[in-house]
């Protein structure tokens, strides 16, 4: 017997970790729902350092508000 697709974790990954508002959601298939959230084996997390790296290295313009 096959399981039912797991709305609420599909719905609630893609709510809370993806940032998807519904409509996304709901017009997305459950293909790019999964690649949305896999994530390499080799990658490392973001930490604070990698941000005021990328801060130095693409800093705000004055009025880019």
């Amino acid at each position: 017997m096959t399981r039912p697709f797991p709305w609420q974790e599909a719905m609630r990954l893609a709510f809370s970790h993806l940032g998807w508002c519904p409509r996304t959601f709901w017009q997305a298939t459950p293909r790019e729902l999964a690649a949305g959230l896999a994530t390499p084996q080799n990658a490392s997390p973001f930490l604070q350092q990698d941000l005021v790296q990328l801060m130095g290295r693409y800093p705000d313009k004055k009025g880019d508000h």
